[in-house]
């Protein structure tokens, strides 16, 4: 799935800066770790330790950053 990394500047008439992403359920990750004869022996959620600007979003921006993972980390072994 694309994302525009700029859409103020992109709205703004800059050129828009694309990304791309490529989510899927963590469900799935198991499952393909499992099918593979694995098992999840451990697992880390790495949040976002970036801090808004002061404004009226920066607190829930923070908020969102502090719950939702910046990245998510797994180690699985061979059963």
């Amino acid at each position: 799935m694309p994302i525009t990394m700029n859409p103020g500047k992109a709205a703004r008439g800059a050129e828009p800066v694309t990304t791309w992403t490529f989510h899927r359920p963590i469900q799935t990750y198991v499952r393909v770790l499992a099918d593979a004869g694995l098992l999840i022996e451990s697992l880390e959620e790495w949040p976002s330790m970036r801090r808004s600007q002061p404004g009226p979003r920066a607190s829930e921006e923070d908020r969102a950053r502090r719950e939702i993972p910046m990245f998510l980390g797994f180690r699985a072994i061979k059963r």
